[in-house]
């Protein structure tokens, strides 16, 4: 009875020893299986580093590092409520990772929860001021609201250090349009170009732009520079038609009434548009033929 009572404390104290070496730190398994989980992270295998990083936090359920990671993975996969999960149980346990909330804010804006998304991309700033990323995100999540003013500041920002983002432009391009603020949208649409210049989407809102100020040889140009750049943006041939008719330019204007035709072929959503091409073609024909007399 009496190595009974010798046998208690002393089995409770190797109990008490061993929860204090879980509290200090992961296992030596755990370590290993992290070590792992990042080893095919690198290699691009996201699966079997998801899994290893599960390892992980099961044998050490405060292992920070790991949850980060294994949030990290999972916002690769396109599993975001996983990922916005796994990421905020890191940050709970370690709240200095800046990473941990940027790609937090990524997967909340991908979820749509832009208020959630704002918070913990800020605190990603505010953790690394020169986190350029991350502004670049807060610009997406202000966009995503038509916040204009908010998406300026930040894509302005992030434009400062990152010249060749071209789709980045073209947001900032957006914003400063819907803002009023005319000639800063078309700098911005130019810099996207300059950025990418077979990036057809810019070539087309700046002609957009452009005749919508009635700027229609300027205009004419940049939708020539779309179809340049994707012989299949159907709205270009018929804006251009557009613009070709509005500068008086009928000759123009008529074969590229032709070619949206062609082009739009049995499109629905062009179907109001080749209606009236197809009525305005013989129409300008006619012209063209009494011009000649």
């Amino acid at each position: 009875m009496k190595s009974f009572k010798v046998i208690v404390p002393i089995l409770c104290l190797l109990l008490f020893s061993f929860a204090a070496a879980q509290e200090d730190g992961p296992s030596n398994d755990a370590k290993e299986k992290y070590n792992a989980g990042i080893t095919a992270a690198k290699a691009g295998n996201n699966a079997e580093a998801a899994k290893n990083f599960m390892a992980a936090v099961d044998l050490y359920p405060k292992y920070a590092d790991a949850w980060i990671e294994l949030g990290k993975v999972q916002y690769k996969q396109d599993k975001y409520t996983e990922s916005e999960k796994s990421l905020m149980k890191g940050a709970e346990i370690d709240g200095t990772r800046s990473d941990a909330y940027f790609t937090l804010g990524l997967a909340r804006l991908e979820l749509k929860k832009y208020k959630l998304a704002e918070e913990a991309l800020l605190k990603s700033l505010e953790l690394d001021k020169g986190n350029t990323e991350s502004q670049k995100a807060l610009g997406l999540v202000y966009f995503e609201q038509d916040n204009w003013p908010k998406a300026i500041e930040y894509y302005g920002e992030y434009v400062k250090f990152s010249s060749n983002d071209a789709g980045s432009f073209v947001n900032l391009a957006r914003a400063y349009k819907e803002s009023g603020q005319l000639d800063k949208s078309e700098t911005a649409y130019r810099q996207a170009i300059k950025a990418d210049p077979k990036m057809a989407e810019a070539h087309f809102n700046l002609a957009n732009l452009l005749r919508d100020q009635s700027k229609f040889n300027a205009a004419i140009g940049e939708y020539k520079a779309a179809i340049e750049a994707d012989k299949k943006m159907t709205a270009a041939y018929y804006n251009l038609a557009v613009s070709y008719q509005s500068a008086e330019n009928f000759a123009d204007a008529l074969q590229a009434y032709k070619d949206f035709v062609r082009v739009a072929g049995n499109e629905r959503k062009y179907s109001n548009q080749v209606k009236k091409a197809k009525t305005l073609i013989p129409q300008i024909e006619e012209y063209l033929q009494n011009a000649e007399y």
